[in-house]
């Protein structure tokens, strides 16, 4: 969250909304507290309508668009914490006759196949999964070979930006 907000703030928006699973689900979570660290580090304000709740899905992303048309003229990006709400509210501007990215520019998150193929193509952040899964495996292997092994098998793996058309 923290890398997405931060590449918005230095591409020079300053009015951004963030669009989360209302979940107790704890990458939400930590996305969005990444997404207000960014903000806070930058100077910019967190306005009421900074956070936006609801499923994860497209038609979540489509009609958040629809039931926030109010808004859509005071904001100038969008982190969606998921590509799929990513794709569904891109659906919904067009639908408006808004354009990405010169009326509002569009952040996702996980790098999902069909993000790249859309158009125009989603700006997002991409988590490794395949080296997530090596990883893991490497860890299980060790663990399996080293019954006494003790201790957490922990290492973090760091997502990074795409960029595409849709920024």
């Amino acid at each position: 969250g923290y890398l997405a907000a931060d590449y918005l703030i230095r591409s020079g928006n300053k009015q951004i909304v963030c669009v989360t699973e209302d979940s107790s689900d704890l990458q939400f979570i930590e996305r969005t507290a990444g997404f207000k660290r960014a903000l806070a580090a930058a100077g910019v304000e967190l306005g009421s309508n900074s956070v936006i709740k609801g499923e994860c899905s497209f038609d979540f992303g489509y009609q958040m668009i629809n039931d926030h048309r109010g808004i859509l003229d005071e904001i100038d990006a969008i982190f969606a914490e998921a590509d799929i709400i990513a794709l569904g509210m891109m659906d919904a501007l067009k639908d408006l006759g808004m354009r990405v990215p010169e009326d509002i520019r569009i952040m996702g998150y996980d790098d999902i196949d069909f993000g790249h193929m859309y158009r125009p193509r989603l700006s997002t952040v991409h988590q490794p999964r395949e080296e997530m899964v090596r990883r893991g495996c490497e860890h299980l292997v060790k663990l399996m070979n080293s019954p006494s092994l003790k201790g957490e098998l922990q290492e973090v793996v760091l997502p990074e930006l795409v960029i595409r058309q849709s920024c």
